[in-house]
């Protein structure tokens, strides 16, 4: 279980979210980028990042820090539009300290967007997002339930 002080920093990340994924698309994200919040829209978010952040450089250095922050959000968001139940939380273990997606499945799964963004890097594939994407495909149902517009999801944390 969080602490009141790990869902503090959380909330504090979550806060800026509308603004980060919605004005900051234009300045982090990739040219011509059609942010659907789908499977397809991942691979060409980690081609960008690719492109952006060459092999080799710290993905947390001062000038790839935002496109990564970006893109962490992005990712998360996707997951939370996609699959049922899924929603941010202060990471546990191996991700205490970041904000995770918590896989409500039963199984305890976990995905860390800034870790994922961080193997993706490492790893250049080009699925690692959509490899992880996958994975929680295969064990939580697609969502039914609308979600408050991406706006208004945060706003109270502001």
């Amino acid at each position: 279980m969080a602490t009141a002080e790990a869902q503090k920093e959380v909330d504090t990340w979550l806060a800026p979210m509308w603004f980060e994924l919605v004005n900051e698309v234009w300045d982090k994200g990739p040219e011509n980028f059609d942010d659907l919040y789908d499977r397809d829209s991942l691979d060409v978010l980690e081609a960008f990042l690719l492109e952006t952040i060459p092999e080799g450089a710290a993905a947390n250095s001062p000038a790839y820090r935002d496109y990564v922050d970006w893109a962490a959000r992005y990712f998360g968001e996707t997951l939370i539009e996609r699959f049922e139940g899924c929603s941010w939380q202060p990471g546990e273990g191996r991700y205490a300290g970041l904000p995770t997606i918590a896989v409500p499945d039963g199984t305890g799964l976990q995905e860390s967007p800034l870790s994922r963004l961080n193997i993706a890097l490492e790893r250049r594939t080009g699925h690692e997002l959509t490899r992880a994407y996958d994975a929680i495909a295969a064990v939580v149902p697609a969502r039914t339930t609308e979600l408050p517009p991406l706006e208004e999801r945060y706003a109270h944390l502001g």
